[in-house]
C-alpha cells in the first residue's frame, strides 16, 4: 500500500467482503459473497478472497513484523476476534513486544516466541518450522 488513501480503500473492500456486500464477476455471472458469519456458520468458504482463509483455516505467520501500520491486517484481526470462528492463527516472532504481543493474543492470536541465537537465522527458521509441523 502507498498510503493511507490505499489503506482506507482497502478496508472498505474488507469490511464489505466480510459483511457480505462485495461482488465481484466469475465466469461472466456477477457473484455477491455471503457475510462471513453465513460462512463460519455453515462451515462453508468460497475462498475467493485471501480473508476467507483468515477465518476457515489455520494460519502460520513467519517473517512479518505486523507493525501497527499493517491497518488492513490488524483490522481484520479484530474482526474474526468477534466472531466464533475455529481455526487458529500463530504469530512466530523474536521480538519481546508486549504491547503488540498481547493485543495479538486479545485477538485471538496465539503469540510463538522462538529466539534467534548468534543472528542465526537458518536455524531459528527451522525451528519454527519444526513448531508449524507440531502445532498440525
Amino acid at each position: 500500500m502507498l498510503g493511507l488513501d490505499h489503506y482506507c480503500g482497502s478496508l472498505s473492500k474488507l469490511d464489505s467482503y466480510i459483511k457480505g456486500g462485495y461482488k465481484y464477476t466469475k465466469e461472466g455471472k456477477e457473484v455477491t459473497v455471503q457475510p462471513m458469519h453465513t460462512k463460519i456458520l455453515n462451515g462453508e468458504f468460497c475462498n475467493a478472497s485471501w480473508v476467507d482463509l483468515l477465518f476457515s483455516s489455520n494460519v502460520h505467520i513467519l517473517g512479518l513484523s505486523l507493525d501497527f501500520s499493517e491497518l488492513d491486517l490488524w483490522w481484520v484481526l479484530n474482526k474474526r476476534a468477534r466472531l466464533p470462528c475455529k481455526n487458529k492463527i500463530y504469530y512466530y516472532t523474536n521480538e519481546n513486544d508486549d504491547e503488540k504481543n498481547e493485543l495479538l493474543k486479545s485477538f485471538g492470536v496465539k503469540v510463538v516466541y522462538e529466539n534467534i541465537v548468534n543472528n542465526d537465522f537458518q536455524t531459528y527458521y527451522k525451528n519454527v518450522l519444526k513448531k508449524v509441523k507440531n502445532s498440525n
